[in-house]
């Protein structure tokens, strides 16, 4: 029987840093109109969205091999 060995996507991919994450918060602030008192929400925002595009894709449905 033979092995395969390897990394998925979701393994190779470089994990998400607070640069990312300031940017894109940032870019989505200015798009908002740059509202005051907001910096937490736009944070986060941007980090789920970062993280949701990082996130590994749903496996097929209805493998034929199971």
């Amino acid at each position: 029987m033979k092995l395969e060995v390897g990394l998925s996507a979701a393994e190779v991919r470089s994990p998400v840093t607070e640069e990312q994450i300031r940017t894109l918060a940032y870019d989505l602030w200015e798009r908002d109109g740059s509202p005051d008192g907001r910096s937490d929400e736009y944070w986060e925002k941007a980090r789920q969205q970062l993280l949701a595009d990082d996130a590994p894709l749903e496996p097929p449905q209805g493998d034929p091999a199971a």
